[in-house]
């Protein structure tokens, strides 16, 4: 067995890894050199309320991908004696396999047309039992919850 040689480098890994951590000073000193990113005069202190979004639309609802193949799907594929677009050509190649036996073909067209089949899941305690529910105070932990709305609601 060969003993791993210690570079110069693995040696300072080694020993920055085992210094103690920096002190507060240290760390503030840090900090003040840390370049700030943004322009000051813009960022306005309390710019959103607490609870707000900062972004209310949510994540633009663009689909890049879906647009580019719905464009180039539609286009007329050449050569093409019917004049079919692209994606005519490919639906009936589809339905072509799947008419010759291909069951990968059959699934996948099955699945555009009707949907997916939805899958039944049947939830039952030990031995096919009914799984007990035991919901104790129910109307007094129900008051609570609609008083603690209401006094959020009054708050904000």
């Amino acid at each position: 067995m060969t003993k791993k040689r210690e570079t110069p480098k693995s040696s300072q890994r080694k020993a920055k890894s085992q210094a103690e951590p920096a002190s507060r000073s240290e760390q503030r000193e840090n900090s003040a050199r840390i370049k700030r990113r943004g322009n000051p005069e813009k960022i306005r202190p309390h710019q959103f309320k607490p609870g707000q979004s900062g972004n209310p639309g949510g994540r633009p609802k663009t689909t890049p991908l879906t647009d580019a193949l719905c464009e180039l799907l539609n286009k007329p594929y050449p050569g093409d004696a019917q004049h079919r677009t692209l994606a005519q050509v490919i639906a009936a190649a589809q339905v072509t396999r799947a008419a010759k036996g291909s069951i990968a073909h059959f699934n996948a067209v099955a699945d555009r047309v009707e949907g997916k089949p939805r899958q039944m899941m049947e939830l039952a305690g030990p031995d096919g039992a009914a799984i007990p529910v035991f919901v104790e105070n129910l109307d007094e932990r129900l008051r609570a919850l609609i008083d603690r709305a209401r006094t959020r609601a009054a708050h904000a």
